[in-house]
């Protein structure tokens, strides 16, 4: 199984393809964080870098911390999200009883690195 797929950010009337993780992004993250998977009519466009993205202003990186058992430090995820959806985001996974790869979710901020303008 590949570890990363396409991915589809819609801004506007833009819609913006790139490369994430396989494991992360599927139909139901599409109205927390504006990113799913790409749609077969989009399959054509060009596959955009995160990176300049990022630097762009149309993408972020949220952190995601969840748990690991008793015995394990905590995993973080690093989720990319549209920054129109930052605080829905946020307030989606800080909100309690949400699961992220089978793990209980313990807390969500802004990646410490992200740099928004």
């Amino acid at each position: 199984m590949a570890r990363t797929k396409l991915c589809q950010l819609v801004d506007g009337t833009k819609v913006r393809v790139f490369r994430a993780s396989s494991v992360m992004y599927d139909a139901d993250t599409v109205t927390n964080l504006g990113i799913g998977p790409v749609a077969d009519a989009n399959k054509k466009e060009p596959v955009y870098d995160t990176g300049e993205l990022m630097r762009a202003g149309v993408l972020a990186r949220i952190c995601v911390t969840c748990s690991n058992g008793t015995t394990r430090p905590p995993t973080t995820y690093r989720l990319f999200c549209d920054v129109e959806n930052i605080n829905s985001a946020l307030h989606h996974y800080n909100s309690g009883g949400k699961t992220l790869n089978g793990k209980t979710v313990l807390r969500a901020s802004l990646d410490r690195r992200q740099v928004i303008k």
